[in-house]
C-alpha cells in the first residue's frame, strides 16, 4: 500500500513538472524581455543594438532559438553605421544528448545577413573591442568540454555577405554567399555539400565559385576528406578562362598528412593532373607523387585572375616526379616546355621547412631568346644585328636557402659567345649580386639598338632619371674577363674589369685590355642620385697604333703612329647630346713616328717651288701624307668644348704648331695650324727646300666634322708679315745709329740665288730684301693653291 502510494506520488510530481514546464514554455514570451536583452548587449559591447523582428525559443524536445531584424552598430569613426545586420537566424540543438555531454546541433541557418569588417587608415578596426573579456576560462567541474562529441546535422546559409574594407592597405574584399548547404557534419560521416559564392577583391578581381561533393569531417574539423570534389571557378570579366578542379582530397591535421589523388585542374585549353601525398608536412615533409602539365595557358590564367602575367609563358607542358629520401624531397626528373624552349633537370629540397635548403641542376636546350621573350609577353630589346639574341643554350647547377642562391658552375652559350663562371644572389628583397664570369668573345655592338631605333620619344630628363634609379639600386660585386671584346667599333683583347656597386655608386676599377698593339688601363665611376646620373673616367693608352683605332672608331685613319694618351673626364646624362655638352676634364697625348694622312706638305712645297721657277710640275711619287717624328699636346675640356693651345708636330724639315677648339656638342672645329720650314733638311726631299727656311704658313681649319674647310688665315699672315717688317726696320735704325756713333756696321750676307737661276747676274745687295719679300709672298700664294685636302 505504501509502495503504490509512493508510485502515485511520483507520477503526480512528473505530471505537475510537465504541466508546469508546458505552462512556462507557453506563457513565457522572450519578446517581453527584448529591451532588457538590448540593454544588456549594449552594456557588454558599448555598441548600439536593435532587434526589429521577433525573438523565438523552444526548450523541448530541442533547444531552439531564432531572431529576426537584428543589428549591431559600429563604433564612431567607421564608414558604415552597422557592423552586423541579420534578416533571420536560427539555431537548434537536441536537449537530451546534452545530459550525456553530447552536442548534436539539429540545424544552423542564416539568411540575409551582412557582416561588414573594417580597418581604418590608422590601424583601428571594428572587431577587436568585442574580444575583450572573451578569453576561454577553465570549465568548472570534473568534465572537459573539449571531450564532448559534436555533430551538426544541417547548415544552410543563404543571401549572406561578408565584406572587409582595409583603408590601411587600400584594399576591399567581399564574399557573397548565394547558397551553402551541408548534411550532417561530425563523427566522420560523409555528407553532401553544395555551394554557390561570388568573391570580389580590389586586388584580384571578381569570381564566381560553384561546387559540390561529399565531405567527411570529424567533430574537431581536424580530419577532412572530399573524395569526389568538383569546383568551378569563373572570372567574371573573363568567363572563357573558367577553371575546373576535381579529385580526391584528404587532410588529417593530427597525423600531419595530406593526400591528393586523381587530381585534375582543367582550363579552356590545358590541364594539370597527377597525385600527391605528404606526411609530417609541418616540419619535415615526406612527399611522394607526380604531376603532368599538358599545354596549360599560364599567362592567360594569370591575366584572368588579376595577376601580373609579365614573364609568364602562354603554353606550358611538363612532368615531374616527387619522392622523399630521409629529410630531402627530390624532384627528379623535372622537365618543362614553354615558349619554344625546354628545360630539364632535378631539384632537391632539404627540410625542415623554416630552414629549408635546396640544390639541383638544369639544362637548357637551344632556343631563340628573342622569340622567347616575345612569347613570354616581354618586350625584346632592339638590337643592331640579326645574329644577336638568336640562340641560347647551356647548363648550370645551383644551391641555396631562403636568403640566397648560388649558380655554380654556370655555363651559357649566347649566340657565338661562351659565358662561364659563377653567380651568387643574396637577400632577395634587396638583391646583391656577386659574380665571376669569363667570356671567350663578344661583340657588344650587336646588342645595342640600331641608330634609327624608336626611343619611345622619351625626353633626356626621363632617360636620365631611369638610368639614375637603376644605378642607384644596384648592388654588385664581381669580375668579368673577356678574351676578345668588340665595342663601339673598337677591338680589344684580354679585357678585365672589376665591378662594385653600392650606395648609389658603381665602380669599374681597375679596367685593362690589349688595344691595337698597345694597352689600355683605367677606371670608370657611375653615380645615381635622385634623378641625376653623373660619371667620371680616368684612362690611359700606351703604345697604341692610333691609325687602326681611329679607322675603327670614326671610319677615317687621319693619323697613324704609336700613341700615348691620358684622359681624365667627367660628365652627366645618358644620351649623346647631354653627355657631350656636360663633358669636362683634361687630356695629354703624344704620337711618335707617324704621319698625318690626306696632305703631303713636301709635295705641296715642291709643286709651289716649280711653279715659281716656271718649271713643269712633277707628279708626287710619295704617299699623300706628312711624316712626323712626334706629335704632342695637351687640352682642357669644359662644357663639351676641347681647347688646345700647344700642339707641336715635329717632322724632318717642318715644324707645325696649332691652337684652337673642338666643340664636341656641335661637332665643329675652329683650329689654326702654323707650318714653318726648318733648317733640318733630311727626309721627304727636305734638302731642296733649304732656301725656303723660315717660311711660315698659317692655315685655318673650320666647320662641321663632316665638312671641314682649310684656308689661308689672312689675319695671321698679316701679323707675321708685320712682325717681319718691324724686325727689318729695327735693323735699319740700329745700323744708322751705329754709323752716327762711328761704330762699324755689320755687312748683310748676300742671299744665295736659286739653283736654277745660277746663270743670272747677281742683283745689288740693296735690292735684295725687296726681291726676297716678293718671292715669299708669291710662294705662299702658290703653296696654298697646291695644297690638296
Amino acid at each position: 500500500m505504501k509502495i503504490k502510494t509512493l508510485f502515485k506520488l511520483v507520477i503526480g510530481l512528473v505530471i505537475i513538472v510537465v504541466i508546469a514546464a508546458g505552462a512556462f514554455i507557453t506563457l513565457f514570451d522572450p519578446n517581453d524581455y527584448k529591451q532588457q536583452i538590448i540593454e544588456q548587449v549594449q552594456e557588454e559591447t558599448g555598441r548600439n543594438v536593435s532587434i526589429d523582428g521577433q525573438l523565438g525559443w523552444d526548450l523541448y524536445p530541442r533547444i531552439a532559438i531564432s531572431a529576426e531584424g537584428v543589428t549591431l552598430g559600429n563604433p564612431e569613426g567607421f564608414s558604415s553605421p552597422n557592423m552586423l545586420q541579420v534578416k533571420h537566424a536560427a539555431f537548434s540543438a537536441a536537449l537530451i544528448p546534452l545530459l550525456r555531454q553530447e552536442i548534436i546541433v539539429e540545424s544552423v541557418s542564416l539568411d540575409g545577413a551582412n557582416i561588414a569588417l573594417e580597418r581604418l587608415a590608422n590601424g583601428k578596426d571594428n572587431w577587436s573591442d568585442l574580444q575583450k573579456g572573451g578569453e576561454d576560462k577553465p570549465h568548472e567541474g570534473g568534465g572537459d568540454r573539449g571531450d564532448s562529441e559534436v555533430m551538426v546535422k544541417r547548415i544552410e546559409i543563404t543571401n549572406t555577405s561578408f565584406s572587409f574594407n582595409d583603408a590601411q592597405a587600400n584594399e576591399k574584399h567581399s564574399l557573397q554567399i548565394n547558397k551553402i548547404t551541408t548534411g550532417m557534419l561530425g563523427a566522420r560521416r560523409a555528407v553532401p555539400v553544395e555551394l554557390d559564392l561570388v568573391m570580389d577583391s580590389s586586388r584580384l578581381g571578381q569570381y564566381e565559385l560553384e561546387g559540390k561533393g561529399t565531405l567527411t569531417v570529424d567533430e574537431k574539423f581536424s580530419y577532412i576528406n572530399a573524395p569526389d570534389l568538383e569546383l568551378t571557378l569563373t572570372p567574371v570579366k573573363h568567363p572563357e578562362q573558367q577553371v575546373t578542379v576535381s579529385g580526391n582530397i584528404g587532410l588529417d591535421q593530427e597525423r600531419k598528412q595530406f593526400v591528393m589523388r586523381d587530381f585534375e585542374i582543367t582550363s579552356a585549353d590545358g590541364r594539370v593532373s597527377g597525385e600527391l601525398q605528404a606526411a609530417d608536412y609541418s616540419s619535415k615533409p615526406q612527399v611522394e607523387g607526380n604531376l603532368d602539365i599538358d599545354s596549360l595557358s599560364i599567362a592567360s590564367l594569370a591575366k584572368a585572375f588579376g595577376a601580373d602575367a609579365s614573364g609568364l609563358p602562354e603554353k606550358v607542358s611538363g612532368k615531374m616526379v616527387i619522392k622523399t629520401a630521409g629529410d630531402t624531397v627530390n624532384i627528379n626528373p623535372l622537365s618543362l616546355k614553354a615558349a619554344g624552349g625546354s628545360i630539364e633537370g632535378n631539384l632537391a629540397v632539404k627540410t625542415p621547412v623554416d630552414k629549408a635548403t635546396y640544390s639541383g641542376s638544369f639544362k637548357i636546350a637551344q632556343l631563340n631568346p628573342g622569340k622567347l621573350m616575345g612569347e613570354l609577353g616581354m618586350e625584346a630589346p632592339q638590337v643592331s644585328s640579326d645574329k644577336a639574341l638568336s640562340s641560347l643554350a647551356g647548363n648550370f647547377s645551383f644551391n641555396g636557402d631562403t636568403d640566397h642562391v648560388q649558380l655554380k658552375p654556370f655555363n651559357i652559350k649566347l649566340d657565338s659567345s661562351s659565358i662561364n663562371g659563377d653567380v651568387r644572389i643574396t637577400r632577395f628583397d634587396n638583391p646583391h649580386f656577386a659574380f665571376n664570369l669569363a667570356v671567350d668573345k663578344i661583340n657588344v655592338d650587336h646588342y645595342l639598338p640600331p641608330t634609327d631605333a624608336d626611343d619611345k620619344k622619351e625626353s633626356a630628363a626621363v632617360k636620365e632619371a631611369k638610368a639614375a634609379k637603376t644605378i642607384g639600386g644596384l648592388r654588385l660585386d664581381g669580375s668579368v674577363k673577356i678574351g676578345s671584346l668588340h665595342a663601339s667599333g673598337l677591338s680589344m683583347s684580354n679585357f678585365k674589369a672589376n665591378i662594385i656597386s653600392a650606395g648609389g655608386e658603381t665602380r669599374l676599377s681597375p679596367l685593362s685590355a690589349g688595344l691595337y698593339g698597345g694597352s689600355y688601363n683605367g677606371n670608370i665611376v657611375l653615380r645615381g642620385k635622385g634623378k641625376r646620373l653623373t660619371w667620371s673616367a680616368n684612362e690611359r693608352l700606351k703604345g697604341v697604333n692610333i691609325g687602326p683605332l681611329l679607322k675603327d672608331l670614326v671610319g677615317q685613319e687621319r693619323i697613324d703612329g704609336k700613341a700615348n694618351v691620358t684622359l681624365k673626364i667627367n660628365g652627366s646624362g645618358v644620351d649623346k647630346k647631354q653627355m657631350m655638352s656636360s663633358l669636362g676634364g683634361n687630356t695629354t697625348f703624344t704620337v711618335r713616328n707617324g704621319s698625318v694622312k690626306g696632305i703631303n706638305l713636301a709635295a705641296a712645297l715642291r709643286e709651289a717651288k716649280a711653279k715659281l721657277n716656271n718649271r713643269p710640275v712633277e707628279k708626287a711619287k710619295e704617299a699623300r701624307q706628312t711624316d712626323f717624328a712626334e706629335l704632342s699636346g695637351t687640352a682642357k675640356i669644359k662644357s663639351g668644348v676641347v681647347t688646345n693651345n700647344d700642339l707641336v708636330m715635329k717632322s724632318p724639315f717642318l715644324r707645325v704648331t696649332g691652337k684652337g677648339t673642338v666643340n664636341l656638342s656641335a661637332s665643329s672645329v675652329n683650329y689654326l695650324l702654323t707650318t714653318k720650314v726648318t733648317s733640318t733638311i733630311k727626309g721627304q726631299g727636305g734638302a731642296e727646300f733649304s732656301d725656303l727656311e723660315g717660311l711660315t704658313i698659317p692655315i685655318r681649319v673650320k666647320g662641321h666634322f663632316d665638312n671641314l674647310s682649310y684656308s689661308l688665315d689672312l689675319e695671321e699672315l698679316l701679323k707675321e708679315r708685320a712682325k717681319q717688317e718691324l724686325d727689318k726696320e729695327k735693323d735699319k735704325l740700329k745700323g744708322k745709329l751705329l754709323e752716327k756713333l762711328g761704330l762699324p756696321v755689320a755687312e748683310e750676307a748676300p742671299v744665295a740665288a736659286p739653283a736654277d737661276a745660277a746663270a743670272t747676274d747677281q742683283a745689288p745687295a740693296a735690292e735684295e730684301p725687296k726681291k726676297k719679300k716678293s718671292v715669299e709672298d708669291k710662294l705662299k700664294d702658290s703653296l696654298l693653291k697646291g695644297l690638296k685636302f
